[in-house]
């Protein structure tokens, strides 16, 4: 039996294919012109969202010329460090100077005499144990443990110290027996936090709407925050964790501010808050800071001891 094969109608003669094929093109100008917008769109945001990012490394850039240790203060550099080391006061001029050994000594020794007995005293300057970690300035977590960092969720503060800290998460038994100081969670804690918590001030990030649950509540208060001064303080933590560490969570925190205010939980031991809350009723009064501060505080005493009987 014979065929016919054609490209174009047998009939009209007209291209058919390739008709087909151009009013399908046609058709789709709307959707390609849509995706092609939508593109842009996401170019355009990702760029404010770089642009803001930057914006905020100019403002921590800024923040470290209001220290005026920026300014003020003094280096020293040696030429050779093993043979020389040398700081700085205040008060130093500034210059170059030289140093010429006028003699080397030939061989040094360190000496130490042993203890005769058991209860013979050491003889004179002082002796400092140290258990446990400690750490003074700013550090990144990804620095601890020789450089192994830290595993999510296995960090437990105990700040007896009045000073501040900032982390990312904390395992179970964070803020146990603190007594002083101050501490902002910008993530996760584990179980028990709190726990004979009787100082000091704690702030976290309840993202999840977990925290009540994961916190012993036995000795603490948990509020929102809605005291300007110490939002802002608590901003200002953030803020510098992001300057000293870089963290991406403290920077994703800090660009979207007033979002995350709401989130945050204050840990506060009841006897602190009622100290806190007496203070503030003594200043409305008229009293000074510091002699509020005082009557607070034995306010606070007065009301303990006749709730103990005594």
């Amino acid at each position: 039996m014979g065929r016919i094969q054609s490209s174009v109608g047998l009939v009209t003669g007209i291209p058919i294919q390739d008709t087909v094929d151009k009013l399908i093109a046609i058709s789709a100008q709307p959707r390609d012109r849509l995706t092609a917008r939508q593109k842009d769109l996401q170019a355009q945001q990702a760029a404010v969202t770089q642009l803001t990012a930057l914006t905020l490394g100019v403002q921590i850039a800024t923040k470290r010329l209001e220290k005026p240790d920026l300014f003020a203060g003094r280096q020293t550099a040696s030429s050779s460090t093993d043979l020389l080391t040398a700081t700085a006061s205040s008060s130093a001029a500034v210059g170059q100077y030289q140093f010429v050994p006028a003699r080397l000594a030939q061989s040094n020794q360190a000496l130490s005499s042993g203890v005769a007995a058991s209860d013979q005293a050491l003889g004179g300057g002082s002796v400092s144990f140290r258990f446990g970690g400690h750490v003074d300035t700013a550090l990144n977590l990804d620095d601890l443990n020789g450089g192994d960092g830290v595993a999510r969720g296995q960090i437990r503060i105990t700040d007896r110290s009045g000073a501040s800290a900032v982390v990312e998460a904390v395992g179970d038994h964070g803020c146990e027996y603190m007594t002083g100081g101050c501490v902002v969670v910008l993530g996760p804690t584990g179980r028990n936090f709190a726990a004979g918590m009787s100082g000091g001030i704690a702030y976290v990030l309840d993202e999840e709407d977990e925290f009540s649950r994961r916190c012993n509540k036995e000795m603490v208060a948990l509020t929102g925050l809605d005291d300007e001064q110490e939002i802002e303080a608590v901003k200002d933590l953030v803020f510098h964790h992001a300057e000293y560490t870089g963290s991406r969570r403290a920077t994703e925190v800090l660009l979207a501010w007033d979002d995350w205010l709401t989130k945050f939980v204050r840990i506060i031991p009841h006897d602190y808050l009622r100290v806190l809350e007496a203070r503030k009723e003594f200043m409305r009064e008229g009293m000074i800071s510091e002699r509020a501060a005082m009557a607070a505080f034995e306010s606070n005493a007065r009301a303990l001891a006749r709730a103990s009987g005594t």
